[in-house]
């Protein structure tokens, strides 16, 4: 909702909430005043950004994210995690690697299975290809053009050697990660202990087929262990 109001591929508002940066920008202000009065000063607040809409419209760009970048440091903000995509429109370009079409299609009442079993092969063939730190390059941009913030790069941080670099670099300051963390839960720990030099999480993406499911969070790259999801099954 929030990514919504900011994009005018979305906001299509010409009142005090939309029709301008400023205003767009308004709601996610509001927002954040009225967590930073309800906690204390020494909680931090994070904002994760969008960088890329990839909407088929005008929606945010990386230019826009800067200039909202800038404001979300006025206003105080503790840190920012550059992100891009919408669920709509990027489809498996947010993610990367496979498609998890068999749980997808699992997931859907009998009547649209069909359909979006081609509409998923059809994805399939599309170029989704797995790529390591695709949202790094829009970090490097926003942490040069808006210093004194920290930056958390996340999407598709998979080696540790590659972490090193654009830390070192200056490119990010932190780096985050969620799908190696499904099936690594002591990554941090095996990288510092020189136990690992990479995630083992191969981009299957079988985890997103599980959370259309409503099965528990977790990694299902050797699949789905027997008797899961079942009561989510039913409900379905």
């Amino acid at each position: 909702l929030l990514n919504q109001f900011l994009s005018p591929f979305f906001n299509q508002r010409q009142d005090m909430w939309g029709g301008s940066s400023q205003n767009r920008f308004r709601l996610l202000k509001e927002v954040i005043l009225a967590m930073q009065g309800a906690v204390s000063k020494s909680m931090p607040i994070i904002v994760k950004i969008n960088t890329q809409d990839a909407t088929p419209g005008d929606g945010i760009t990386l230019e826009m994210a800067i200039e909202y970048a800038a404001w979300l440091k006025d206003l105080g903000v503790a840190a920012l995690e550059i992100a891009s995509g919408t669920l709509l429109y990027s489809n498996m370009q947010m993610w990367r690697g496979k498609v998890p079409t068999r749980e997808i299609i699992r997931s859907l009442p009998w009547w649209k299975k069909p359909l979006a079993w081609f509409s998923l092969k059809a994805l399939e063939r599309q170029d989704t290809g797995f790529v390591e730190g695709w949202n790094l390059k829009d970090a490097a941009a926003i942490k040069a053009q808006v210093p004194g913030i920290p930056i958390i790069t996340v999407g598709g941080m998979r080696t540790l050697a590659q972490m090193e670099s654009a830390v070192s670099k200056g490119l990010t300051d932190c780096i985050g990660m969620c799908r190696p963390f499904l099936r690594e839960p002591n990554l941090v720990i095996k990288f510092a202990d020189s136990r690992s030099q990479k995630a083992l999480c191969e981009n299957c993406n079988r985890c997103l087929g599980a959370a259309a499911n409503l099965w528990p969070v977790g990694c299902y790259f050797n699949g789905i262990p027997k008797g899961k999801g079942k009561a989510a099954d039913r409900e379905q």
